[in-house]
């Protein structure tokens, strides 16, 4: 997770087909997850670094088309935050009746399992790779980790992959990941309740900086939370330029409205970036905090551009 390449989901989605399928493009894999374009937030979650990790696993099933493996959610109706509160409740429990036993069985059948919260601590919400268990910890390879690692912490979700069928030709994937782009800045994607995502989000993520302290939850550290959301949306930015470039490619097309897309999310990133060093955002929060809405109000409107020209693409 360097270099702007921030969506844990996708990184372990990354490693899991790596083991089954092939080693695909991180950005490729955002795109398809939805990541490259998402900025969300939600009205439930009071601790606002949460809002980049938490309702991730939106596009799924298309997911599971677009690499041709079976995916699936488990528990299926998992909801934020209130899942993770049914887990806190009783995690043992919890383990034993939703995740256990569709765990057990994709490790007996040698396919790695997606899981989140059991690696890099509770309120992290990165997803990591189970890839199997050594006597009571479960072994797999966590988000920021460069090898495996063994931890006695449960998951309170996972996604179970299941044996590939025929790979599917990827152009014909292409124009339906943009339209989930659309569908992210027009908050119309299926989200869990409570969540926004796009232009919605970015005027939450905005309108926090009119209370005292921007993050409750964290107090005198939620500097730090402004600063994440900021670090990750800048890297979906970067990663929706990458997953344009890499589609016209794919699709062995030349278009003005992708190049004008690739462009405006260019114009996103250089808005945010300097927003992207932690002393600046706890410095601007203290003293400037007018100049850090001026420029999530360029990013939120530079990506809205970006969109439009998708949609011109779409339309063509």
């Amino acid at each position: 997770m360097t270099g702007g390449q921030f969506v844990s989901l996708s990184w372990a989605l990354k490693s899991a087909l790596a083991k089954i399928r092939e080693d695909y493009d991180y950005d490729f894999i955002n795109g398809i997850t939805g990541g490259s374009f998402m900025v969300q937030a939600s009205h439930e979650e009071e601790c606002k670094a949460w809002w980049t990790t938490g309702n991730q696993a939106v596009y799924l099933d298309f997911a599971s088309r677009a690499f041709g493996v079976p995916m699936r959610r488990i528990p299926q109706d998992f909801r934020y935050p209130s899942g993770i509160e049914a887990f806190m409740e009783d995690p043992e429990g919890y383990f034993s009746e939703h995740l256990e036993e569709p765990l057990a069985e994709s490790l007996e059948s040698e396919i790695p399992v997606i899981a989140q919260g059991c690696f890099g601590g509770f309120r992290a919400g990165h997803w990591s790779v189970i890839a199997g268990a050594r006597d009571d910890a479960l072994v797999g390879l966590p988000a920021l980790a460069d090898d495996y690692e063994a931890t006695e912490d449960l998951p309170w979700q996972i996604i179970v992959l299941g044996e590939p069928g025929e790979e599917p030709d990827p152009v014909h994937l292409i124009r339906e990941a943009f339209s989930h782009a659309v569908e992210l800045h027009e908050n119309t994607a299926p989200s869990d309740p409570g969540w926004v995502t796009g232009k919605a989000a970015w005027d939450m993520i905005a309108g926090g900086l009119d209370q005292d302290v921007y993050c409750e939850a964290c107090g005198p550290d939620s500097h730090s939370c402004l600063h994440w959301i900021i670090s990750c949306a800048a890297g979906a930015c970067l990663s929706a330029m990458h997953f344009t470039d890499m589609a016209g490619e794919i699709m062995e097309v030349s278009s003005p409205h992708l190049a004008e897309a690739v462009e405006r999310w260019r114009e996103a990133v250089e808005a945010l970036l300097p927003l992207t060093a932690l002393e600046t955002v706890a410095a601007l929060l203290a003293r400037d905090r007018p100049a850090i809405a001026e420029r999530l109000a360029l990013a939120r409107d530079k990506q809205g551009l970006a969109v439009e020209a998708l949609r011109g693409f779409l339309s063509s």
